[in-house]
């Protein structure tokens, strides 16, 4: 290490790290990657971060890393072109097509919704300390097992969305996806007093559903995980009618609402699941994207807009969309 990291950090194993003037920890997890790699001099250890999250610590070490970005994508993803994915709650996301072509199901990735899962544990928590005196040690301590399933919740679904980013990312040379408006999608239906709103618990079930989904910290991870993997993102504009829009003939539906289980378009009749129209749609709309921004002739043009690289029929699920 260089004398003014070494000064502050210093990792003496790889499951020991010494801090100038705090002392030394365990680590839960294998330090060996890095240790190799300052041990090679590919590695420079700027700064480090210790912070508390919920019943744990953890260290940010921010480093300069020397790493191969790959200047093409791989010969898998030229095959695999451009991807659509309709993202949501229930399932998380919808594909034009299959990750796996051996497996059909692998067009559908579901929800893993953790503050779902641990609701009921969650509640209990809360009214155990709503029900303690401010200041007191029992309410420290409950606070403490409020603060610690908070964490737990957030981890898991940070471990489940980077598994996901990376299938995605390294699947294929273009990933297409919407450009979410969530503040506004998860806004409160909640009204004023003089104009009071209208299905205000429906509406806040919808949104605790959109928010455990993470959204927005997957379209997070895509953007950074497609430079390292090669392969580029499509992110359409803002306003863009995939939902409301027949994929077969292009014409609208006004009356389409997001509640809706299947699209049934008023001018040529053809009814499908919403989620397949709409991943059909996104597919179009980036096809026509990519037409405008690469230019055409290209490998890459080729590659993503060619006539085999059609979404596959029925591939698409059912349910609501977000």
């Amino acid at each position: 290490l260089p004398n003014a990291a070494r000064s502050v950090v210093f990792l003496d194993t790889v499951r020991r790290l010494r801090l100038a003037g705090v002392g030394e920890f365990r680590l839960a997890q294998s330090a060996r990657p890095l240790l190799r790699l300052l041990s090679r001099g590919k590695a420079e250890i700027t700064s480090v971060t210790v912070v508390r999250g919920g019943h744990r610590w953890y260290a940010s070490l921010v480093c300069k890393v020397q790493q191969r970005v790959p200047s093409r994508p791989t010969a898998r993803q030229r095959a695999a072109g451009l991807l659509a994915v309709d993202l949501g709650s229930q399932p998380l996301a919808v594909l034009s097509a299959p990750l796996d072509s051996a497996d059909p199901a692998s067009a559908v990735i579901p929800s893993m919704k953790p503050w779902h899962a641990d609701r009921d544990r969650l509640t209990r928590a809360q009214r155990k300390l709503s029900r303690t005196r401010r200041g007191s040690k029992r309410r420290r301590k409950a606070a403490r097992q409020v603060g610690r399933i908070h964490h737990l919740i957030a981890e898991r679904r940070a471990s489940y969305l980077h598994g996901v980013s990376k299938r995605l990312a390294a699947g294929a040379q273009y990933i297409a996806i919407e450009d979410l408006d969530l503040v506004g999608l998860t806004a409160s239906a909640k009204g004023t007093l003089e104009t009071p709103g209208t299905n205000v618990k429906v509406k806040a079930r919808f949104n605790r559903h959109l928010l455990d989904s993470g959204l927005g910290e997957l379209r997070r991870q895509l953007a950074y995980k497609t430079l390292w993997y090669g392969s580029s993102l499509v992110v359409l504009e803002r306003g863009e009618p995939t939902a409301s829009k027949c994929s077969k003939c292009g014409k609208r539906n006004p009356s389409s609402k997001p509640s809706d289980q299947r699209f049934t378009c008023l001018h040529c009749g053809h009814d499908v699941s919403r989620r397949e129209n709409s991943v059909r749609s996104i597919y179009q709309a980036a096809r026509r994207q990519l037409t405008t921004s690469v230019a055409p002739g290209t490998e890459e043009t080729q590659n993503a807009l060619r006539d085999g690289n059609q979404p596959p029929a029925g591939n698409g699920g059912g349910g609501p969309r977000h």
